[in-house]
């Protein structure tokens, strides 16, 4: 009993300790970008995640483990281990990190309350006398406990993973990518202005083929429409040689993008950049990822990109330069061709990736059209990525 209580005891204060200095050092982040108290929050954060089942199995096995006090912090643990969601899909990571260090401080102010109010004010520590109350283990705690967990757990699992991850795709990409039973959904969004018309239609380079032999049905092929293809040209040779994205189609199971030339008989300008104006850290960092895609083995190239990533003196900083040359770049030149293509077309069809969409489309608004359909494609069916 003891031994239990010790262990109790030392979770609780872990938690608080870490709930601390875990406020300490994203405020003090958020005003100076360091990083001060690493050393304290690293340990705790290891010793918090890894009593997670501890802390379970302890209010499985006795009635006696108050709950209004360990169960909040099994509730908050086990939202972390599941990322969190959905605060990082609206912060960024500065203020993800705060945000969550003000969750669990406030999470750790009110254990520690209740816990003093049990104590009837004399602390806020599991003490003997409480774990003496009742039986040690009870048959119908566990069976309960037990249960829910097993019949509940996974389907709110499942439903919290599912709207997550549609409200992750939606808000990333402008609502050009979401999930339904089916699989992954792009959309195919039309505009209008007036006699001319713009269609963006969110791609991905992986998807079920029988989708794309049918992505542009209905588009008639005339003089006065265009397609606006993506693909960047490498002049120089920084990306390497050979397919991107075959190999990590095939481990997957879908088919990779071909090109737009094979897919319609819609007259094809390319509208993108040449990757040589990226800057050399992105270009470096484009290199380990397509190294990871060109692999026979993925690990080693992927433990080289990790090494990398873990490497970056700014990783905030690193992603807005990133974001800035594969996207904003590479927009701001596909909006200079979709103003010249409006000069003597009516329709243009802009087909390009998804999550570039969340830029194009408010610069498609900007000119005055107006969105006037929105049909769905289930581009990556679950069935194709589980083997059906």
């Amino acid at each position: 009993m003891k031994l239990f209580r010790i262990l109790l005891n030392a979770m609780l204060i872990v938690f608080v300790v870490d709930a601390g200095a875990a406020f300490v050092d994203e405020l003090i982040h958020l005003i100076t970008d360091w990083h001060i108290l690493s050393f304290v929050r690293l340990p705790t954060n290891l010793i918090m995640t890894l009593s997670t089942p501890f802390i379970w199995l302890a209010i499985v096995v006795s009635p006696r483990v108050p709950k209004s006090v360990f169960g909040p912090i099994l509730v908050f643990l086990t939202w972390v281990i599941c990322g969190a969601m959905p605060m990082p899909i609206y912060l960024g990571l500065t203020s993800f990190g705060f945000g969550l260090a003000v969750i669990e401080l406030l999470v750790a102010g009110a254990v520690v309350a209740r816990m003093w109010q049990l104590n009837n004010g004399k602390g806020f520590l599991v003490t003997e006398e409480h774990l003496n109350e009742g039986p040690f283990f009870s048959a119908t705690n566990a069976a309960g406990i037990t249960a829910a967990t097993l019949f509940l757990g996974p389907p709110a699992l499942a439903i919290y993973s599912f709207v997550s991850i549609d409200l992750a795709c939606k808000v990333y990409s402008a609502d050009f990518v979401g999930i339904n039973l089916s699989g992954f959904e792009v959309a195919h969004k039309q505009y209008t202005k007036g006699d001319k018309t713009i269609d963006l239609i969110g791609m991905a380079h992986l998807g079920d083929q029988r989708v794309y032999d049918t992505m542009f049905d209905g588009i008639e092929a005339n003089d006065r429409t265009i397609l606006l293809e993506e693909g960047v040209a490498d002049s120089e040779g920084h990306l390497g040689s050979g397919p991107l994205y075959d190999k990590m189609a095939e481990r997957v199971g879908l088919s990779t993008q071909k090109s737009m030339k094979t897919m319609t008989d819609l007259e094809v300008r390319n509208a993108d950049v040449d990757v040589k104006e990226f800057h050399p850290d992105t270009l470096k960092l484009l290199g380990l990822v397509l190294e990871i895609y060109r692999a026979d083995d993925p690990l080693p190239p992927l433990m080289a990109y990790i090494s990398f990533a873990q490497g970056m003196e700014d990783p905030e900083a690193m992603g807005d330069m990133v974001y800035n040359d594969l996207i904003v770049l590479r927009n701001d030149i596909l909006d200079e061709h979709i103003d010249k293509a409006l000069l003597d077309h009516d329709r243009i069809v802009v087909p390009w990736g998804a999550y570039h969409m969340k830029d194009v489309e408010p610069r498609v608004l900007e000119k005055g059209f107006t969105e006037v359909s929105d049909v769905r494609h289930t581009l990556v069916p679950f069935k194709l990525l589980l083997g059906g």
